[in-house]
């Protein structure tokens, strides 16, 4: 298997028990610590994703955005999946906006990890199992 997949399953699993723990209890560290695991949830299988065309894993956001636009111009399938859109997206909403700046509309947030984030992990595993095309 693949460390970065099993590194991004990991997080989320915590991720899904600090949401659970924070929404019984109100607790908004709680909720924040979900969005931030979650946010590193993506990260990680974003590395996968780079690490499957034998790129180097970048280090910042900023250095996945533009390794994620790289991977779209060589693979339409994996721009079809949208994976950059996506990135970008979870990064605002759970990164910045949840855990830094403390907006957290708690049903948002449960919708972005119980589906979205989930479906990024899944896809990001069918994509580096089944292979790529060019």
């Amino acid at each position: 298997m693949n460390g970065y997949l099993d590194s991004a399953r990991k997080l989320y699993e915590e991720a899904l028990d600090a949401f659970k723990v924070g929404r019984r209890s109100e607790d908004p560290k709680a909720i924040r610590e979900a969005a931030e695991k979650a946010w590193g949830s993506i990260v990680q299988a974003t590395n996968s994703l780079i690490e499957k065309r034998r790129l180097p894993v970048p280090r910042t956001p900023a250095e996945r955005r533009a390794r994620l636009a790289d991977l779209e111009r060589l693979d339409t399938r994996f721009k079809e999946m949208g994976f950059r859109d996506r990135f970008g997206a979870r990064e605002h909403y759970l990164h910045e906006d949840c855990y830094f700046d403390g907006i957290c509309p708690v049903d948002l947030l449960e919708e972005d990890i119980f589906g979205k984030v989930r479906a990024y992990i899944e896809d990001a595993a069918r994509y580096v199992n089944q292979g790529s095309s060019r």
